[in-house]
């Protein structure tokens, strides 16, 4: 560090506004999609406001009523449950497809691409394409369940409050999971074979070559990828949104979806901005806690 002020010392004024020149036009970029809306969102979160006829001050009232309503706690339960549920399903896709890649397997790089295909689509067409697996009428998963024996007729699987949220989480992992994939995979691919090989040789089964060599390896890599799929989960909204809209009831109404109920369903934008701003400070907190009580050293 104090080398590095030693040099920025060493620049002239010309050359520091001329590297600024530079870096103005991203950070101007930044400011006007990123900072702007933020910040006017956080100022209507104080009106009762419909953005066009409407603009009543009403100081901390939205925050204080957010306390009482029964709706926003049930979002945020539902959101933590998909989330939870999400980053599971995709660390252990990712965690078994990463390894099973990390073998001596012929044609390896094929099916590497073949496995990012789901990562590379829309959060749209891959919740239109799930809805029509789990189409109660032509679904591919219903006939298929049938062709086995298994069901006597067609489920519906996004209609059935208790295996809307279920059917969900699958398709939002197989959707995400290519990014842990990836993550896990090349955290393997760093671990020197000499070690696997030498732990190995000293008597040391699967589970103590996978707990004390290869863990510890990718132990951060793993908490990384964990906590990005956690907070991308928390905020999903369009794939959702396609598939269920947020029902049956509120089974899969997430908070995500529910800020757009309380905006554009019933025009109440302060409301909804302040709903958003107590997800991003729970957001906020949740990323300080878990980066605290994660930072144990895996070895």
């Amino acid at each position: 560090m104090v080398s590095r002020n030693l040099e920025m010392k060493g620049f002239s004024f010309s050359e520091r506004m001329n590297a600024f020149g530079f870096i103005f036009p991203a950070l101007l970029l930044l400011a006007v999609v990123m900072l702007y809306p933020l910040l006017y969102g956080i100022y209507i979160s104080f009106f009762d406001t419909n953005l066009l006829t409407k603009f009543d001050f009403v100081g901390l009232g939205n925050y204080l009523s957010i306390f009482s309503d029964q709706g926003f706690w049930s979002s945020i339960w539902v959101t933590i449950v998909f989330s939870l549920g999400t980053v599971l399903l995709q660390l252990i896709l990712g965690m078994s497809v990463a390894s099973y890649l990390n073998t001596r397997i012929y044609g390896r790089s094929v099916f590497r691409a073949v496995l990012l295909i789901p990562w590379m689509l829309s959060m749209v067409v891959g919740g239109l394409l799930w809805r029509w697996i789990y189409n109660p009428m032509y679904g591919l998963l219903n006939n298929f369940l049938i062709g086995l024996g298994l069901l006597d007729q067609g489920v519906a699987w996004l209609g059935i409050p208790d295996l809307a949220m279920f059917s969900v989480i699958i398709a939002y992992a197989w959707k995400s999971f290519s990014f842990s994939m990836l993550m896990i995979l090349a955290g393997l691919q760093s671990i020197p074979k000499d070690l696997c090989e030498a732990a190995e040789c000293d008597g040391g089964g699967r589970w103590t070559v996978f707990r004390h060599v290869v863990l510890p390896h990718i132990g951060n890599i793993v908490l990384i990828t964990s906590l990005l799929d956690f907070f991308r989960s928390f905020k999903e909204f369009p794939m959702i949104f396609v598939m269920t809209g947020g029902g049956p009831g509120t089974a899969t109404n997430v908070i995500s979806n529910s800020v757009r109920q309380v905006a554009f369903d019933q025009i109440r934008f302060g409301y909804s901005s302040a709903m958003a701003c107590v997800m991003l400070l729970l957001l906020l907190i949740s990323s300080i806690l878990l980066n605290r009580m994660t930072r144990s050293d895996w070895r």
